[in-house]
């Protein structure tokens, strides 16, 4: 990965949380992936609308399932696009979205990768 480039999972953290690794840990990204894809795509969708309470509400879950699979940076990115959605800053809660899309949707490569 290049230096501007974020590791999209901290290993040693999910190592640590979970004690599994290759074959096991793949399935629990697979198991994420299937939760979480519904959950970017309703984001969106509540974003677009500006619907700020349903934006928020996913934002929370995507945080604390990243979190959960201690992918740090998009768990970031999530909290910073409920706290917007929460004081009506649409244009930078679009920004975030858009980032945390693209920040999805590299986790979702690096899944693939495996």
């Amino acid at each position: 990965m290049s230096d501007t480039t974020v590791e999209p999972i901290d290993w040693s953290a999910f190592r640590r949380v979970w004690g599994v690794e290759g074959h096991a840990a793949r399935e629990m990204l697979d198991e994420f992936r299937q939760d979480n894809d519904p959950d970017a795509w309703a984001l969106q969708a509540a974003v677009e609308a500006h619907d700020g309470a349903e934006a928020r509400r996913l934002a929370h879950r995507m945080t604390g399932a990243c979190r959960t699979i201690a992918a740090p940076h998009i768990a970031d990115l999530c909290e910073a696009l409920g706290t917007a959605a929460r004081a009506g800053q649409w244009p930078r809660t679009e920004e975030l979205l858009a980032q945390v899309l693209r920040a999805c949707a590299d986790l979702n490569r690096y899944i693939e990768s495996l």
